[in-house]
């Protein structure tokens, strides 16, 4: 968890505003395992799509969270003893949003990042 030296506002699920105080410790911080299983569990859901709408959902001890993202998949072909495959290179999302929930407060804010995201995805291909 991460504290913020400043105060702000966030509207969450169901439309409701919550204020963050400098204090609040409602913050979550997402890490390599985590970044790894969504990973896994974005790759699994989008199979052999040139394009995914959906989510992927992961529970930890800390927190539940869930990726609702609209991307486009790009994919390589890649030469194996077996033959050519194609395999997803990137994914690039036309909308995102990482929902994080503590058990104990509810939904709250998180440091997740698409873009640190996409450095997983060939690591779990």
């Amino acid at each position: 968890m991460k504290e913020f030296d400043f105060d702000f506002v966030e509207t969450v699920s169901g439309g409701d505003d919550v204020i963050f105080e400098s204090d609040d410790a409602r913050y979550v911080e997402i890490d390599v395992q985590t970044y790894m299983a969504v990973a896994s569990r974005l790759v699994e859901a989008v199979g052999e799509s040139g394009f995914f709408s959906g989510s992927v959902s992961v529970d930890t001890p800390e927190f539940y969270s869930t990726l609702t993202v609209s991307a486009i998949v790009y994919r390589e072909a890649v030469r194996t003893p077996e033959g050519v495959c194609e395999r997803i290179s990137d994914m690039v999302p036309v909308w995102w949003e990482f929902t994080t929930v503590l058990p104990e407060a509810g939904e709250t804010l998180n440091d997740f990042s698409f873009g640190e995201l996409r450095r997983f995805i060939p690591e779990v291909v």
